[in-house]
């Protein structure tokens, strides 16, 4: 999850650069939030925590906690 959030967040700055520079055709602000989004996968994909859900709870209860 980490290294898809680190390859979608470098394309994501690349493209939002280029259009804020003008070398795609795209409105500037959605240039600038493109990159925006890009800065903040990278962050999220260059930190050493744990996913944000994680896989499974802990413990070895099987039980479902919808109803009794």
């Amino acid at each position: 999850m980490k290294l898809f959030a680190l390859i979608a967040g470098a394309a994501f700055l690349l493209a939002g650069i280029a259009g804020f520079a003008g070398l795609i055709a795209m409105v500037t602000m959605y240039g600038a939030a493109l990159a925006a989004a890009g800065v903040i996968l990278i962050l999220y994909g260059v930190t050493r925590r744990h996913d944000l859900v994680p896989a499974r709870g802990p413990g070895h209860d099987m039980r479902d906690l919808g109803g009794v």
